[in-house]
């Protein structure tokens, strides 16, 4: 079957509102996501943990990535500035869950990997895509993260996916999944970074990223961004 066919059409682009799940690939009536905060490790699920809803996931000791610039820049003719700079919600206080201000090709790699774990009876919901400087302060005066500067999800290059559970994400569920999906699609999951064999001091399970943690530097110097045919297992 297609990859087209198994693509919700809420997934599709469709201006400045938030596309309707469709009823086939993601449940009616969702609740909106919750607050981002950094995820607690994965176990298996445990239907009783719902009886009081989904557990919040605590604060991080430290998170691996490298400090930004600020303000955050980019190569000319990049779909960061041709794109996201001239977009509406560049400065937005709120998250932002639209996949069309991800990276058309890591776009095409979230939806792929939504299909797949429908595939497999598992339903993602997608909870962040970019994310302004703006709502990267409010995170960290509230200790949500200890990075005051935003990172990867900025430029469009990193998506945050909840499972869905009984009609709410639940973060007590077994999000390698999301990890071996991600390594079948060749990006990151930042439940190991994509350097599973190696300790981390941070794991973030719910999220994913088109670039390698060691490439971040220079995407936030400005000095380079992916192109369309990028894959960080490709990369080196």
């Amino acid at each position: 079957m297609p990859l087209s066919d198994w693509i919700p059409s809420w997934l599709t682009p469709s201006g400045d509102s938030v596309p309707t799940p469709d009823p086939v690939s993601a449940p009616t009536a969702l609740p909106p996501a919750p607050e981002r905060v950094p995820m607690s490790p994965p176990n298996a699920f445990n239907p009783t943990a719902l009886k009081d809803g989904p557990a919040p996931k605590p604060q991080p000791a430290a998170e691996p990535v490298v400090a930004a610039p600020s303000p955050p820049v980019a190569p000319a003719g990049s779909f960061y500035v041709n794109v996201i700079q001239k977009d509406d919600r560049f400065h937005s206080p709120t998250p932002v869950r639209v996949v069309s201000l991800l990276e058309p090709s890591f776009r095409a790699v979230v939806a792929a990997i939504i299909a797949d774990a429908a595939a497999e009876g598992v339903t993602l919901q997608v909870l962040e895509t970019y994310r302004s400087e703006d709502l990267q302060e409010q995170y960290f005066e509230k200790g949500v993260t200890q990075l005051r500067t935003v990172g990867v999800h900025h430029y469009g290059l990193a998506c945050d996916l909840g499972i869905v559970v009984a009609g709410r994400v639940n973060w007590k569920a077994d999000y390698s999944i999301l990890g071996r999906l991600a390594a079948k699609h060749g990006v990151v999951w930042g439940g190991d970074w994509g350097t599973p064999d190696q300790p981390h001091t941070f794991r973030d399970y719910d999220h994913i990223q088109a670039i390698t943690v060691e490439e971040q530097g220079a995407l936030f110097s400005g000095t380079w961004y992916p192109g369309k045919d990028y894959r960080p297992s490709k990369a080196g």
